[in-house]
């Protein structure tokens, strides 16, 4: 998705802090839904870290893409199926709640498309670059052994990702739910923080971090899949 090192080290910083404040939700004293978004969310940093960094080509985005709707089905099945279970600690509260449920599974249905759209993207570079060099070979004069450059002056190694028509369109509506949910979460995080009455317990605000955390990684990779 990007060579710059900067960026990757961003993406990777943030998505090691996702796992940090959820990998204590893997304990046996959460319960089993607890555990298992726990699971889907350190899969989801994974998957980001991968697709900023050359090793993630290994991945075909097909796999990527399934992985994700497979996980946003299971958020699908929680929401039809709500826990019967009531919670006495208080620790499940936050993955439970419905509308967190939903904002999961949209997270996790972009990551889905992400994998999609990256896979969109490949194949229109790939296709540029046949073509440019089907005209560097239609251009060139015999007997010279460096052909001339292709028409516009653009060479098949300069070309960039692009997304046009409807997939640009839903990347772009990822990007402005990933903005929508890092300020929504934000500013529950700060509150949560500052105020003593917010009800909140350190679960509670650790998986509001998480949260936080997840959505600027969402934020940054959009940005890097649509913005030149």
């Amino acid at each position: 998705m990007t060579d710059n090192l900067v960026l990757q080290t961003l993406v990777t910083l943030l998505a090691a802090t996702v796992v940090a404040f959820y990998i204590p939700d893997l304990g046996s004293r959460h319960g089993l839904r607890t555990r298992l978004n726990a699971g889907l969310h350190l899969v989801m940093a994974a998957g980001m870290v991968a697709m900023v960094w050359p090793f993630g080509t290994v991945v075909p985005p097909w796999l990527g893409a399934s992985v994700f709707v497979v996980a946003a089905a299971v958020y699908g099945y929680q929401i039809l199926v709500p826990e019967r279970r009531p919670s006495s600690s208080g620790l499940e509260s936050h993955q439970h709640r419905g509308a967190l449920l939903w904002y999961h599974l949209a997270m996790m249905a972009a990551m889905a498309w992400m994998y999609v759209a990256m896979g969109v993207s490949m194949a229109s570079m790939q296709a540029q670059r046949h073509t440019a060099m089907a005209l560097r070979a239609a251009t060139s004069m015999p007997g010279m052994s460096e052909p001339a450059p292709p028409a516009g002056g653009a060479s098949a190694e300069a070309m960039t990702r692009s997304l046009s028509g409807w997939p640009a369109v839903a990347s772009w509506a990822c990007l402005l739910l990933s903005v929508v949910a890092l300020v929504v979460f934000a500013g529950l995080l700060l509150k949560s923080l500052t105020s003593r009455g917010s009800g909140q317990g350190a679960s509670e605000r650790r998986r509001t971090a998480a949260s936080t955390f997840m959505a600027a990684v969402m934020l940054v990779g959009f940005g890097l899949l649509v913005l030149p």
